[in-house]
């Protein structure tokens, strides 16, 4: 048995399509990859698959003010 903390890990990013993108992440994890999705969309299709997902917000055009609001709610952080 394969330790989870040995396999590859892979993070798909999309938008608010990337529910299209489960069967291949389903294929993925099928090969051995841990798998974790993040995107705009509906979380509701990835829990139905039991995939990991994260939904954030992305304005798709440039808005200081709420830049300004995600960075001083801590929503970016440092990953090691």
């Amino acid at each position: 048995m394969t330790d989870a903390h040995s396999k590859p890990r892979l993070l798909c990013i999309g938008g608010e399509d990337h529910y299209f993108r489960i069967p291949m992440l389903l294929a993925l994890q099928a090969k051995g990859f841990r798998i974790s999705a993040a995107g705009t969309g509906d979380s509701a299709p990835f829990a139905r698959a039991s995939l990991d997902y994260h939904r954030f917000h992305f304005a798709r055009f440039v808005d200081p003010v709420s830049d300004r609001d995600h960075k001083d709610a801590g929503l970016y952080r440092r990953h090691s």
